[in-house]
């Protein structure tokens, strides 16, 4: 199997698990998005404390 073969097997795989499972599709589907949000809150969060220690060094060396 080639790698340009996995974009004309995804679609038809989701299709039959969704044909099967619809729920459980989606709540994977919330799941992954909240998990999406999560991360992007918590990595938002650390650049955001980063830059506040960073500023603060910076002005402590800019005040020596």
């Amino acid at each position: 199997m080639n790698t340009g073969d996995i974009p004309t097997i995804l679609p038809v795989f989701i299709l039959k698990y969704l044909h099967r499972c619809p729920s459980l599709f989606l709540i994977s589907l919330t799941l992954k998005s909240h998990a999406r949000v999560a991360i992007k809150s918590t990595l938002t969060l650390s650049l955001y404390l980063t830059s506040i220690s960073h500023n603060t060094t910076l002005r402590k060396i800019i005040k020596r």
